[in-house]
């Protein structure tokens, strides 16, 4: 299993956990609010979901193209995409077995 620090863009859980947490500290000092309080819990999910799929999901999906593509030993790859090259590397795996 990939970690926390193997996210693409972990500065994306400081949209979703920091006004949580925000709002969170907010209802201690003032009082217990539903509306805030659900609030709360939709961004804290939202943030679960966030890192669920920036660690696991987008590798699982990509794992299974990478299975479907058929490619010959010698076969010469490009890679003219953005990001840390997770496709290259699964691929290159692939052509090493």
């Amino acid at each position: 299993m990939k970690s926390i620090w193997e996210m693409d863009a972990p500065i994306g859980l400081v949209f979703f956990f920091g006004p949580a947490s925000i709002i969170g500290i907010m209802m201690l000092i003032s009082g217990f609010n539903t509306v805030s309080a659900i609030m709360v819990l939709v961004l804290v999910l939202c943030g679960l979901k966030y890192m669920h799929t920036s660690i696991i999901g987008k590798y699982r999906i990509m794992k299974s193209i990478v299975n479907s593509i058929h490619l010959k030993k010698d076969s010469k790859i490009l890679d003219a995409g953005c990001g840390h090259g997770a496709f290259m590397l699964h691929l290159t795996d692939k052509q090493q077995i």
